[in-house]
């Protein structure tokens, strides 16, 4: 919930000034990472254990809202612009744009590019695991160290001096920036590092929350050139650090009924809010001021109506795949 917070809130509120929470969300890009390992370290067991179920669900979970959403906006987009003369996305969007959105993640929705880079790597990793069976971990490992110096390259240096910052040069380097802190993910999964971190989670949670501070509060590295989340050690350390502050938190001790089922309320559809919040923004900032404007109260309002939005979608077609546009 806090990181599907972050997302909406770097979208949504647009107030900068020396001490604002916004300066501080776009310095410590930690969201996008954070979401990257989670979602591989999960995604390690059913890598190791060629699970084709699971890794198939996987597919099916991502493919249904980057194609389906895709969609549904150029329609909404389409259809609203012809008969109000509201406009999302600038112009009418053609089926060529569809094609293309889905090729390189952001001809007119550029969120999706996260969604993009995750079917990206699955399908790479799961194709390695088949293959290497089990060594997989060791030359997934090796690709991460690759693209990390890929990074630090004169890459970067290509792209601007020959003015190759199209959408797919894009796509590829945050692909490129993305994949260290996946490898990360995978490599704690071959270590059940949640197991470890339960034995000892009161001290580890002290350490990381002092680590953390220090990396919110501290200019601790270098910039480099780069797009979006080219501070790789920076974001990668800040993930790393919010994936085992919250796995130190016992929730298994909390008895109060009530108090779960509030957290699991809170903490659920975020993938779903992550899909819609910006195209319902593009629509609410007509009728809603503090959208509008970019207020901090207009984020807040923002993300409670796309997790209602969602919360509802998604207890709509429980039964079906489609909830997968809401979860």
């Amino acid at each position: 919930m806090i990181l599907s917070f972050w997302i909406v809130t770097i979208h949504s509120y647009f107030f900068k000034n020396k001490y604002s929470l916004k300066m501080h969300f776009d310095q410590k890009m930690f969201h996008v990472p954070t979401f990257m390992l989670i979602s591989f370290f999960f995604f390690y067991h059913h890598l190791s254990n060629r699970d084709s179920h699971k890794i198939k669900r996987r597919f099916k979970r991502l493919l249904i809202p980057y194609f389906t959403w895709s969609f549904v906006y150029l329609l909404i987009n389409n259809i609203i612009l012809k008969v109000f003369g509201i406009k999302y996305f600038e112009r009418l969007i053609s089926f060529k744009d569809f094609f293309f959105q889905i090729l390189l993640c952001n001809i007119y929705y550029s969120n999706f590019w996260y969604i993009n880079v995750l079917l990206f790597l699955s399908l790479l990793f799961s194709i390695i695991a088949y293959i290497a069976k089990n060594n997989f971990l060791f030359f997934i490992q090796l690709i991460g160290y690759m693209t990390y110096l890929l990074h630090y390259s004169s890459i970067y240096n290509i792209f601007r001096k020959h003015n190759l910052f199209n959408r797919f040069c894009l796509s590829l380097l945050l692909e490129i920036q993305i994949t260290p802190v996946a490898v990360i993910g995978l490599t704690f999964g071959y270590f059940n590092l949640i197991y470890y971190i339960n034995k000892c989670s009161f001290r580890i949670l002290i350490f990381c929350i002092l680590f953390l501070f220090c990396l919110v509060k501290f200019n601790i590295f270098q910039n480099h050139d780069g797009f979006l989340y080219q501070n790789v050690e920076l974001n990668t350390l800040g993930a790393i650090n919010l994936f085992i502050i919250f796995s130190s938190l016992n929730f298994e001790s909390v008895k109060n009924k009530k108090l779960l089922s509030f957290i699991k309320l809170i903490s659920s559809n975020t993938g779903g809010i992550y899909y819609i919040h910006s195209f319902i923004r593009g629509y609410l900032k007509y009728f809603i001021k503090s959208i509008k404007y970019g207020t901090f109260r207009g984020t807040i309002i923002l993300y409670i109506i796309s997790h209602f939005i969602c919360f509802f979608g998604s207890k709509i077609f429980s039964k079906n795949s489609l909830k997968f546009l809401f979860i």
